[in-house]
């Protein structure tokens, strides 16, 4: 299918590839957040009246912008919160430190706390809704 045929050969709208689709999206995220889109929006903001505000405004569009733009071309979701990559860690990674510094590799939770007597009666007290019936 071309990439301007939306509908397939009996005349019903044809669904779109995926790549086709991320192609257009990034497409409209690179065009949005162009120079030439920027721009105007950064003068528009700047010919307004200026208060104590409009310095640090000016500098979190143009820094929005750059990041934005530098995560387009990266291929990254403009509003994704960064242009680095994250690395998540896990408990696998502290095993080493944790054999080294503890001497053991798992320890059970502790067991929970028993209720005050007065922490009981409160509870015993109360009156939870219960979903599904009104109360």
């Amino acid at each position: 299918m071309g990439s301007n045929q939306i509908f397939d050969i009996d005349g019903h709208l044809a669904p779109p590839e995926p790549e086709r689709l991320t192609n257009l999206l990034f497409g409209c995220y690179k065009d949005f957040f162009a120079a030439r889109n920027i721009l105007p929006r950064l003068a528009s903001y700047a010919s307004a009246r200026w208060d104590f505000r409009t310095a640090a405004g000016l500098v979190a569009m143009t820094g929005a912008g750059i990041q934005a733009g530098l995560g387009v071309r990266r291929r990254v979701h403009p509003m994704s919160g960064g242009i680095g990559r994250v690395r998540r860690d896990r408990g696998a990674d502290y095993l080493p430190l944790r054999r080294k510094l503890f001497d053991v590799d798992r320890v059970p939770l502790p067991r929970s706390l028993a209720l005050t007597a007065a922490d009981e009666e409160i509870n015993r007290r109360a009156k939870l809704p219960v979903i599904g019936k009104a109360v």
